[in-house]
């Protein structure tokens, strides 16, 4: 009784099987037609980048807050922002790396660089290329913008924004309705306040190092012992103290200097490091006051006043 009850369920079975194989067949030769969207493969997580050590125990305490808020329900949009050189985009990539690697709260972590002119169109296209899926060319921004309301529905992600330069209208990008979930984030790296608020972000600030872990830091680096020249450690100090706790400037710096013990070379460097600092700082102001705010200006007419303010 057993058995035949078992072989009338296999021939069942076997005639279910072969039905399913000729609708997956008709659906296959049904969606060759369609040129709306092209799905490559199922979509990775994301992608894991080079990084740099962090340094600084305020470095740490700032990793440590922006982790907090993507692990809570509390804090959808996250704006990271600080001076030119801070350090922003190394920490957001640490965290990048460590959500691909820690958790299984999200689907996707879809990371872009985002140009100094806000292109939305090429913005739309690198989310949809970081889930395997292409937009057809001849899509306009709107029409775009409502396949990514699509695309992006129920997934569970981390938006990652790199080098905003003014307020993105997540409307238009088409990401506004999937923000409204609590299992969604959006994080944006800027050297403004101001856009960090425009878009409704909470906003975390990037600090510069203390005077001891900018001056570990770059003996770290720089990779001498300084206590073998006479004079070498206060012209070493002095040098580090232009860099104003500006990791990428330690590092840079540090790196020009390996192997140098020519007292001479480093009064030179010490020059040109405060005059490329005082110049980025001058550009930072600027930028700091909004990106947006200062083209209008220009397109105004009253750009010399930013050139003003520059040449101070």
């Amino acid at each position: 009784m057993y058995k035949k009850r078992k072989g009338f369920s296999r021939a069942r079975l076997g005639k279910i099987v072969d039905k399913k194989i000729q609708q997956v067949k008709e659906y296959r030769k049904k969606g060759s037609s369609f040129d709306s969207l092209v799905i490559d493969a199922p979509p990775g997580i994301g992608i894991i980048f080079p990084t740099t050590i962090l340094a600084g125990e305020a470095t740490s305490k700032t990793m440590d807050e922006i982790w907090g808020y993507l692990m809570g329900n509390d804090v959808k949009k996250i704006g990271v922002y600080g001076i030119s050189g801070i350090g922003k985009t190394t920490i957001v990539t640490h965290i990048n790396n460590r959500l691909l690697k820690e958790t299984e709260k999200f689907d996707n972590v879809i990371w872009v660089s985002v140009s100094q002119t806000v292109n939305l169109i090429k913005i739309q296209k690198e989310i949809a290329a970081a889930l395997k899926i292409k937009f057809p060319e001849t899509e306009d921004k709107i029409r775009r913008s409502g396949m990514l309301l699509e695309m992006l529905k129920g997934r569970r992600f981390v938006l990652i924004l790199d080098g905003v330069w003014e307020g993105i209208s997540l409307e238009e990008l088409g990401i506004s309705e999937a923000m409204k979930e609590n299992r969604c984030k959006l994080v944006i790296t800027t050297r403004s306040l101001d856009i960090c608020r425009s878009m409704d972000c909470k906003p975390i600030e990037v600090k510069p190092l203390s005077d001891k872990e900018a001056y570990d830091l770059f003996l770290n680096k720089v990779e001498l012992d300084i206590s073998e020249i006479p004079n070498l450690e206060e012209i070493v100090k002095l040098v580090v103290k232009q860099c104003v706790g500006l990791p990428y400037t330690i590092v840079t710096v540090a790196s020009c200097m390996k192997g140098v013990y020519d007292l001479q070379e480093w009064r030179n460097k010490l020059n040109e490091v405060s005059k490329n600092v005082k110049q980025s700082c001058q550009q930072s102001a600027i930028r700091s006051l909004n990106f947006a705010f200062v083209k209008d200006l220009v397109k105004l007419g009253l750009g010399f006043f930013v050139f003003m303010i520059l040449d101070a």
